[in-house]
């Protein structure tokens, strides 16, 4: 495969992790489906460490791993995966966790990490969130098929993923991506796990639809997808995917309509195109000079 193409094939494969969460959760409970993804996921990815040889962490490190993995996967993945569960469209929860990148520039330079930001960067923030409100509100009240519950665990998941980046910019961001990730996974498992036992009754369907989501969560998105990032890193393609992850939310949008027949209005059209120009517009301010911390 030519490197030119890999960025876009993760970002594919990062946008079928919303579909493969609406694919999975009507036969298992969402904290259950995770942390069953996790159990996998974690002696994974203790392979990988060994085979690869990679560097142990010390405690300090190990702490901070733990950290970011609460953030980045366990309120993250929590809240996307709690907010499909309660019907939230796929679609949507990919857009309400796609300002990610803008929610953290815009916050990073207040708290004394990144550069202010430049006007182009501003008329990208307030597009996104022009584009969300489009989306989320209609006639002063939540749009149709949007549940007060799933907002909120939306909103959790997008809070959980910027503080984790801002976090993990100042704390890890020089671990090593396989020795670090085993521990973020390592304490995504304990937080699914307390959650799964307190919350829920841990009955699983297990059908080939159940087993073909878990599957592909575990194989594709937490192992193929990273180890892509590994290998992007490596040959200097990494930069590219950020400019590109601006695609994921109308990805994700168009794959939940033709898989699952979510609504694709023109009011959701509409709100979709608006972020996506502001992630743009952010993204390219950024590159304009010195970029506030950003995923995007």
């Amino acid at each position: 495969m030519q490197a030119t193409y890999i960025p876009y094939l993760f970002v594919l494969l990062w946008a079928t992790g919303f579909v493969s969460a609406k694919w999975g959760l009507p036969y298992a409970e969402p904290f259950t489906f995770l942390s069953l993804r996790m159990l996998l996921v974690v002696p994974l990815f203790a392979f990988l460490a060994i085979a690869m040889k990679r560097p142990r962490l010390n405690a300090v490190q190990r702490r901070q791993q733990m950290i970011t993995g609460v953030g980045t996967h366990g309120l993250y993945l929590g809240g996307v995966f709690y907010a499909i569960a309660a019907g939230m469209p796929a679609g949507i929860v990919a857009l309400i966790v796609g300002v990610q990148p803008l929610l953290t520039a815009l916050v990073s330079w207040p708290l004394g990490i990144g550069s202010p930001l430049r006007p182009l960067q501003w008329i990208g923030v307030l597009l996104g969130l022009a584009g969300l409100g489009v989306v989320v509100l209609q006639g002063g009240k939540l749009s149709g098929h949007i549940t007060g519950e799933g907002l909120s665990a939306s909103i959790i998941a997008l809070l959980g993923i910027s503080g984790s980046t801002l976090w993990q910019s100042v704390k890890g961001g020089k671990t090593d991506l396989i020795a670090g990730g085993l521990w973020q996974y390592i304490a995504a498992l304990i937080m699914f796990l307390i959650a799964a036992f307190a919350l829920e009754t841990r009955e699983v369907q297990w059908n080939p639809n159940f087993i073909g989501a878990w599957m592909w969560s575990v194989f594709v998105l937490s192992l193929a997808a990273v180890l892509l990032w590994l290998y992007m890193l490596k040959i200097g393609e990494a930069t590219k995917v950020t400019q590109y992850l601006y695609l994921t939310p109308p990805t994700t949008a168009v794959m939940a309509y033709l898989l699952f027949d979510e609504p694709l209005t023109l009011q959701t059209g509409l709100g979709v195109a608006l972020v996506v120009a502001g992630l743009y517009l952010a993204r390219r301010g950024a590159m304009a000079g010195k970029p506030a911390l950003s995923k995007a």
